[in-house]
């Protein structure tokens, strides 16, 4: 079967970097970003579900987990980092390591990532993201697996060590 990033490149679609009449003669390597012998990462539908219920909808609107705005372009952002080429490691894909940011706050978590770490929206990869406190929207919680989420007290100096 032919897959939709391959489809895509023989309908000739440009991209922005490379012009039109140049994908054509794109050899992708196996394992690439556009191959489709990929091996896939990330969330699993359930637990991109999970998230969006425990961040608040409205329709087609998800609320942002950090400034609290709906938002309909959220993106999953996980607070442990996967790492270059993915991770094996379980937890990384669980509804504890994921929240729903809109576009600005998912940039300020990676452009500010020694800020980030402080309020939980980033995890060192010794620990475990069920474990660390978040800062959201509405103050300092304990995120789990289930999509549910406990409030705990602000950790001492208002951030996580």
């Amino acid at each position: 079967t032919t897959s939709p990033t391959n489809r895509w490149l023989k309908a000739g679609l440009g991209c922005g970097f490379m012009p039109r009449e140049s994908l054509s003669q794109v050899a992708l390597p196996r394992g690439s970003a556009m191959n489709s012998s990929r091996r896939l990462t990330g969330f699993s539908p359930a637990v991109r579900n999970r998230i969006k219920v425990r961040a608040g909808t409205e329709g087609d609107y998800t609320r942002c987990e950090f400034c609290g705005q709906y938002n309909q372009y959220v993106q999953l952002h996980h607070r442990r980092a996967r790492g270059m080429g993915s991770t094996r490691r379980t937890e990384t894909n669980t509804a504890a390591n994921g929240v729903a940011l809109c576009m600005a706050d998912h940039a300020w978590c990676e452009d500010f990532r020694a800020d980030a770490l402080k309020l939980g929206w980033l995890v060192p990869q010794h620990r475990d993201p069920s474990a660390v406190p978040v800062l959201l929207h509405d103050g300092w919680w304990l995120l789990s697996d289930t999509g549910e989420k406990y409030s705990v007290p602000e950790p001492a100096g208002g951030k996580v060590a």
